[in-house]
């Protein structure tokens, strides 16, 4: 992956946009934005597995908009949360491959918490949320020989 379409979280939008996290990625196209910290270590030629998973996720985001086209995908992506909720699905079904071929662990029930939480806007129940990456687990751990 290219450093060319990654960039450093800064002051600006962060700040502003509420529901969103500084400590987390974003894809908007045509970048991958990525905490302070995060970004220095992918400088510093420090990427780990989990890192790399994060930039597929992400990654994947960006090709998606791709797709679509930025703009609708980002109207359909706040408004519609089932579609919010599929293109989640598919970025983290991508990043599970990465942390299963790296015999990466991953915390199911914080992944949940995410995804029925604030951060996506109350997408998904954390039940439902919990089911559906366990599944998806189970199936990247599978897949990764």
């Amino acid at each position: 992956m290219s450093l060319e379409r990654i960039r450093e979280k800064r002051f600006w939008p962060w700040e502003f946009i509420p529901f969103i996290p500084r400590d987390t990625a974003q894809a908007i196209y045509p970048y991958i934005y990525l905490p302070p910290k995060t970004y220095k270590e992918l400088l510093d030629g420090k990427g780990t597995p989990r890192l790399q998973a994060v930039l597929v996720h992400e990654q994947t985001h960006l090709d998606r908009q791709e797709v679509t086209g930025p703009l609708l995908w980002v109207v359909r992506y706040l408004l519609d949360k089932r579609f919010r909720y599929e293109e989640e699905l598919i970025a983290i079904r991508e990043q599970m491959a990465v942390l299963a071929a790296a015999n990466e662990e991953l915390d199911i029930s914080a992944f949940a918490q995410k995804l029925s939480g604030y951060i996506y806007l109350r997408m998904i129940s954390y039940e439902q949320a919990t089911q559906d990456l366990e599944t998806m687990w189970i199936n990247a751990k599978r897949s990764r020989g």
